[in-house]
């Protein structure tokens, strides 16, 4: 009897310690999750997300070649000066602004102005801002000596299109300058036609009419944009500007030739002609044209 009891307090005494000893390995267990909240796969991970998104910023920057300014020897350079002198009207004194070439005669201020002695003039180009310069440095675009802030932009937009030719002419610079419009020497012959249409387009439709029928002229046969007045065939595109503007549909079509009419132009060297008030201008003008001007 006492040897059966010993035996049943040896078996529970066995239940006990396996029922105990699997409770401690459990919780140890738990213990250990617990106290490594952070395994290596999570900082691998996040290793590999920040190593991705590095190299995804620098695949973005693209790596700029040295830009190469043009030569400028030949090249005319306007600036913007403010002038004061004596109105003849008034005889007051006013100031206004100009555009000149660099190194410009005293006469072509007077003359520009409208002005009479005694002159002061002063340069008034802006200067680029410094966040164009640091961007300029950035993409590799070395700093002209006395570059403005157009020049600049000018320069930027080059380089970030990798276009590096089709400089603009002397000539439409200084067809610019004699109606009051600054354009930089490092812009293209398109940009600088753009620039002033644009201009003309909110303040004079003559003019307007007049340096639209000499670009459909220079585009039709792949003439260089000049000054339209030295070209030979002025007086047919003062006529032609002049009957333009004697027609009310055709201001309207010109004054709403947006942008996008513009830069189809351009690149196609023919209106589009899915708006029909455009065809119908662009028709009349390259008709006389051809009855005008000689091929």
């Amino acid at each position: 009897m006492i040897i059966l009891l010993i035996l049943i307090l040896a078996f529970i005494g066995i239940i006990v310690y396996n029922s105990s000893k699997n409770h401690y390995s459990k919780s140890n267990h738990v213990d250990t999750i617990t106290l490594n909240p952070k395994p290596t796969v999570k900082k691998s991970t996040s290793d590999s997300i920040t190593v991705s998104v590095s190299s995804s910023i620098k695949q973005t920057e693209p790596d700029y070649p040295p830009f190469i300014l043009p030569n400028m020897s030949n090249r005319v350079i306007m600036h913007k000066y403010k002038v004061k002198g004596l109105n003849p009207r008034t005889k007051r004194m006013k100031t206004c602004i100009v555009i000149a070439k660099e190194g410009a005669p005293e006469h072509e201020f007077a003359l520009k102005s409208e002005l009479k002695e005694p002159f002061t003039i002063t340069l008034e180009d802006t200067l680029p801002s410094e966040a164009q310069l640091k961007f300029a440095k950035n993409i590799n675009i070395p700093i002209p000596s006395g570059a403005t802030n157009t020049d600049i932009s000018c320069l930027l937009s080059r380089q970030l299109d990798q276009f590096y030719d089709d400089y603009i002419s002397n000539g439409l610079l200084e067809y610019a300058a004699e109606h009051s419009i600054y354009l930089s020497s490092y812009d293209s012959s398109l940009g600088g036609a753009r620039r002033i249409f644009n201009v003309f387009q909110e303040h004079n439709s003559l003019d307007l009419f007049i340096f639209f029928s000499y670009l459909i002229h220079c585009l039709n046969y792949n003439i260089q944009i000049e000054n339209l007045n030295d070209s030979e065939y002025k007086d047919i595109f003062y006529s032609l500007g002049t009957l333009c503007n004697q027609n009310t549909e055709f201001i309207k079509t010109i004054n709403s030739f947006s942008d996008d009419n513009f830069n189809h132009l351009l690149k196609k060297k023919h209106i589009d002609g899915r708006n029909k008030r455009n065809l119908q201008l662009s028709n009349f003008i390259n008709n006389y044209l051809k009855q005008n001007i000689p091929r």
